[in-house]
């Protein structure tokens, strides 16, 4: 809103504005926020009549305009008016009290300036509302330079607003940022729209931080743009809460994904089900590589058993075999407690482990961690992150990654250990490792029904006489005996043949599709 002279028709210097002054004033109230965190300020109660009358009539147009957030804009015409003040903290106390908010402003014009120009400093006389609002509230020029900043500038950018004033707005916009607020301000100058708001981040004394930016155009009397004003407000809170609940849910994606995809993986496919278990957690924390090392029973060796790599990262895992676990005997402790080895900079490890930082650099390791797999007190392997492309240092959510992944995994391998050895109890003799009766006739069954139509299929019984009466007076003379004969066998086999143990002394051999009567002939004869 526009006040007219404080002299003149309606008015005079000492008066302040009258009620025709107010009247004329405030059929120029624009809305000039519609959203974000206004703030009401309730003001002195003048008791000018006049001061009244433009409060009054401001808050009425503030009502009619139907929109959230008001703002009341003061022009003063060579020298602040305190009835014109006091009337826009007015109009702000009523619509606050309305339970609606606002915020205010100044705007100094000096007549001595063409109509068609402003002053240097349009806001250079703000009210105190400006002053004592949270938002930061400034106007540039059509350079883009500072001419005004509220005193909210300097605590949340950590800059003197008297040694800003007059710089680029841009020196404070990260360079990833910069795009979006030219191109914003740009609408604004060439109007192609009436405000612009926008997030972006903060190069500020404390670090980076999210602001919101709002702005409107600031234009001559005759339309020309000259710059534009709005309202800076740090929002780092909100966008990095709003960023931890995305990274959880992110967090939460991964590992469902793989919990699932373990779940019902059969054993032919463990191995793809475990590179796409370490692509899936190594592209969510953005590491340069994932990997699963295998320890030996002995804890003397270890094998990289699976590896996945970014874009551009060299694999390790063809020179990762039988790596001895001296080079991480330092570690073996704390993996035994079932604790992460996290080590943000390889090249701070200490002289003792000199020959592991070699090992690490020829991988090009600047930064690693790695969790344990263990069930009860065994220790089976590890599961570890590397930073090649730069030093880093992990997160406590990142390293639970890990760690879920890690128990999933355990969970995994003993299931499918667990599966595997009842598969060998069903289908094989434990004494000597032979397919057992089940095995056996479903072999033949498959090899009658996969014959050739010229070719046999024969079975040749071979009994040990008087085997029962050793086994049962020396049980281990009788395990060595069977050991051997079983070797004897097998060596006189084709690769296609089954030998099973069917009884106690009995084994039986059956051959495959494409045998003649003379090629069994000669087998049993063997």
């Amino acid at each position: 809103a526009t006040a007219p002279p404080a002299h003149g028709a309606g008015g005079d210097r000492a008066g302040g504005v009258g009620p025709a002054d107010a009247d004329r004033a405030t059929r120029g109230v624009r809305v000039l926020r519609t959203a974000g965190d206004g703030v009401g300020v309730g003001g002195p109660q003048p008791e000018e009549p006049a001061a009244r009358a433009f409060g009054a009539a401001l808050c009425d147009t503030a009502r009619r305009s139907g929109r959230y957030t008001v703002s009341v804009g003061i022009t003063f015409i060579q020298r602040p008016d305190r009835s014109a003040i006091a009337a826009a903290d007015r109009a702000l106390y009523e619509v606050k009290r309305r339970g609606r908010d606002g915020h205010a402003f100044a705007h100094l014009s000096d007549p001595a300036t063409s109509s068609d120009q402003p002053s240097r400093d349009p806001w250079s006389v703000p009210t105190s509302l400006a002053e004592e609002i949270n938002e930061i509230v400034f106007t540039i020029d059509g350079a883009g330079r500072w001419t005004y900043l509220s005193h909210a500038w300097e605590k949340p950018v950590g800059a003197r607003r008297d040694a800003s004033l007059g710089c680029g707005l841009l020196a404070w916009v990260a360079a990833d940022d910069v795009d979006t607020c030219v191109a914003g301000f740009h609408a604004l100058s060439a109007g192609e729209t009436e405000t612009f708001r926008t997030e972006v981040r903060w190069l500020t004394a404390h670090g980076v931080r999210w602001f919101e930016v709002w702005a409107r155009p600031l234009r001559t009397p005759v339309g020309d743009a000259i710059g534009a004003a709005g309202t800076l407000s740090d929002v780092t809170a909100r966008r990095t809460a709003e960023d931890a609940l995305r990274r959880e849910l992110e967090f939460s994606t991964v590992i469902t994904h793989v919990l699932e995809r373990f779940a019902s993986v059969g054993h032919d496919d463990l191995d793809a089900a475990i590179d796409d278990a370490l692509e899936q957690v190594g592209r969510f924390a953005g590491v340069d590589r994932s990997y699963l090392f295998s320890f030996s029973t002995d804890l003397a060796t270890a094998d990289n058993t699976h590896e996945w790599c970014a874009e551009g990262i060299e694999p390790q895992i063809h020179r990762l075999q039988n790596m001895p676990l001296s080079l991480i005997a330092a570690w073996l402790p704390q993996l035994r407690d079932g604790q992460a080895v996290h080590v943000p900079r390889v090249g701070d490890l200490p002289d003792e482990m000199e020959a592991l930082r070699a090992e690490l650099a020829a991988e090009a390791i600047q930064s690693l961690v790695v969790v344990p797999l263990a069930t009860g007190t065994r220790l089976l392997g590890m599961l570890g992150f590397d930073a090649v492309s730069g030093e880093r240092r992990w997160s406590d959510q990142e390293i639970a990654l890990l760690r879920s992944v890690a128990n999933a995994l355990v969970g995994l391998v003993s299931r499918h250990d667990a599966t595997g050895q009842l598969t060998r109890q069903a289908l094989l003799d434990p004494s000597t490792g032979l397919a057992n009766r089940t095995t056996f006739k479903a072999c033949v069954q498959q090899a009658l029904a996969e014959r050739q139509r010229a070719g046999v299929v024969a079975v040749i019984i071979a009994e040990l006489h008087g085997f029962a009466a050793l086994d049962d007076e020396s049980p281990i003379v009788g395990d060595e005996l069977r050991r051997a004969v079983v070797a004897r066998m097998s060596a006189t086999l084709r690769s296609p043949d089954v030998l099973a143990r069917i009884g106690v002394d009995h084994f039986a051999v059956v051959t495959a599709d494409g045998s003649t009567l003379v090629t069994v002939a000669a087998a049993g004869a063997r």
